[in-house]
């Protein structure tokens, strides 16, 4: 199991852990004392702590600690943008040195390669086509220095690498299992395995076959061997056989792009390792952005759904090309649509603004747009165009329904809107306390992953945040998640698979559904007021369920409109869909809601 160090509330199991805390020592004899505010996350091999840049992992049996040796040879890796071990870290009984694990770099606020997949993702984040292409051409130079200081990444896969907040750089994390002369790799995902080649079989150009599926993914926004044959089934059997997403027979979700789309000579590249069982490394060259940016197949009318236009944004000035939709909102009467960096109020432009945002709205119904930046909190009025003072440090805000909430160190607050005369002000209350970097904002919901065990605050309307124990997520990679009213779809990854699963609260407990085996995609959820439940799954389709946890089961719209680069959200009473640049409200044929 893979273990991310960085703060993205992403550990997997623990076998234990020392609530009051822990001393290690390092190579130069400094004392360092860990405690559960420190920790990151945690796996089968052992648990990771930070303090400020530097990084800690502790093995749970000293046995399995990174062997100095080992530490010695990846030191030689001499790219910042591995975070390979420093220096080993020791225990002290008596006048006995006990080696436990190792320090190594820490990165603050990187979110894994995972979420970069889904194209819904780089839709709400509003990433430039040059994005992906740039950040596969900066992990090419990452691999080449390990392969330069004599190693093998070998497990080389979405959930170890790290990107950047801004998406510029890639970081390499588990370097501790990376093949270093002496000491064989231990442990890689089915799904970056080369087929044609036995475990513990690893040499530069199993790296490469790894890389060619994790870049493949990030470009196209599925596995190279995911999709649908007519007669060879399963990630396994497809591998095996050489048939990926370039064979002409495989049938891929909507949402993704073109193969068509990456750019050359990249394209020819990837089609000889995925589909001709070619094992060169990538070509040396610049890559460029996206050719396309639109869906693979073309956008089929609505058979079983009735879409009624609500806004479509404008081309991006002389550009054919409309501006892709990142986030709606509904509130108190007024469409608010974020596109680009504009963002919209009833039709008008209000504001411009690069950075995700969400949409809040005061007690009176004026409408402000809410956003990080540079660790603070900002506000902005949109009907007075103007900010609203507030001095809040921030690493996340979310809206859920209008409502407010910001990550502030340790706790999630609520924000305030109060209507004072002609203007608005701003202030926090507490809503719940978290273990910083141990958890995740996610939209309209909290995951907390410290020491083995997992825990949702579940982020409400009306101001609240109900904290629940989840053991469903224990050892989960959060890939997406995100909760409305009582139900929370959640997208996650477990050595190198995705699963989605569908939770439902109840005053006593929680329902879950799980799905397996599935290709990447974002968790998506509208919760009407009727009580019904639309989701979107990772087949392109619509799922519909109500909302009691003790309620039956689900049905499906499979409907030639839908696609996974829809994006729900929830309107005045009805269910929006942004698609490209346009808003729809969305109904079945026959019915109001």
């Amino acid at each position: 199991m893979s273990i991310a160090l960085a703060s993205t509330g992403l550990p997997g199991p623990v076998n234990g852990g020392v609530d009051g805390g822990v001393d290690v020592w390092t190579d130069a004899g400094e004392r360092v004392s860990l405690g559960p505010d420190d920790f990151v996350a945690g796996g089968g091999e052992g648990n990771v702590y930070a303090v400020g840049d530097r990084g800690f992992k502790l093995a749970h049996d000293p046995a399995r600690a990174c062997p100095v040796g080992k530490i010695a040879a990846l030191r030689r890796i001499a790219d910042p943008r591995v975070l390979a071990p420093r220096g080993g870290l020791h225990r002290r009984s008596g006048r006995r040195r006990i080696h436990v694990g190792h320090e190594l770099p820490f990165v603050a606020n990187a979110r894994t390669a995972c979420e970069l997949v889904p194209i819904a993702f780089r839709r709400r984040h509003g990433l430039p086509p040059t994005t992906i292409p740039a950040l596969i051409g900066s992990l090419r130079e990452v691999v080449e220095s390990v392969h330069a200081a004599g190693c093998l990444v070998v497990d080389l896969n979405e959930a170890n690498v790290l990107v950047s907040q801004d998406f510029s750089t890639p970081y390499l994390i588990d370097a501790d299992s990376f093949q270093a002369p002496g000491f064989p790799a231990t442990a890689i995902v089915p799904a970056v395995h080369d087929p044609t080649r036995a475990i513990g079989d690893f040499d530069e150009s199993t790296d490469w076959f790894s890389f060619a599926v994790v870049a493949f993914s990030l470009l196209v926004g599925i596995h190279p061997y995911r999709g649908k044959h007519p007669t060879v089934h399963g990630l396994a059997a497809r591998m095996k056989a050489g048939i990926s997403v370039f064979d002409s027979a495989v049938r891929v979700p909507r949402a993704c792009l073109p193969v068509g789309s990456i750019p050359r000579p990249w394209r020819d590249w990837l089609e000889a390792v995925l589909q001709h069982g070619q094992r060169t490394p990538p070509p040396i060259t610049s890559v460029q952005g996206l050719v396309s940016t639109g869906p693979a197949q073309p956008r089929a009318l609505a058979a079983s759904l009735r879409m009624i236009e609500r806004t479509r944004m404008p081309s991006a000035g002389r550009a054919p090309i409309r501006t892709p939709i990142r986030t709606v909102a509904e509130l108190h009467g007024h469409l608010l649509v974020h596109a680009g960096d504009r963002v919209h109020v009833d039709g008008q432009e209000r504001l411009r603004c690069e950075h995700p945002l969400v949409f809040g709205a005061s007690p009176r119904g004026r409408s402000v747009a809410a956003w990080v930046e540079g660790g603070s909190l900002r506000l902005h009025d949109l009907e007075a165009s103007v900010d609203i003072p507030c001095q809040a440090a921030a690493r996340g805000v979310t809206s859920v329904r209008g409502t407010l909430f910001v990550t502030c160190g340790d706790e999630v607050a609520r924000v305030e809107l109060l209507d004072v005369g002609s203007r608005l002000v701003a202030g926090l209350r507490r809503a719940v306390m978290i273990a910083p970097r141990a958890s995740r904002l996610w939209r309209g919901c909290v995951v907390q992953q410290l020491l083995g065990a997992t825990t949702v605050s579940l982020l409400s309307e009306t101001g609240g945040a109900e904290q629940r124990r989840v053991p469903e997520l224990d050892g989960l990679t959060i890939v997406d998640a995100i909760h409305e009213r009582g139900v929370m779809v959640v997208v996650a990854a477990r050595d190198g698979e995705h699963e989605r699963l569908v939770l439902r609260f109840g005053p006593r407990g929680h329902h879950v559904r799980r799905e397996a085996n599935l290709p990447a995609h974002a968790a998506q959820l509208v919760v009407l007021d009727t009580g019904v439940c639309v989701s979107l799954d990772a087949d392109d389709r619509l799922e519909l369920f109500m909302r009691p946890h003790a309620s039956a089961g689900a049905r499906w719209v499979d409907d030639p409109a839908v696609g996974g680069d829809w994006l729900l959200h929830p309107g005045d009473g009805c269910l929006l869909v942004a698609v490209g640049s346009v808003v729809y409200e969305v109904t079945m044929h026959g019915r109001t809601g």
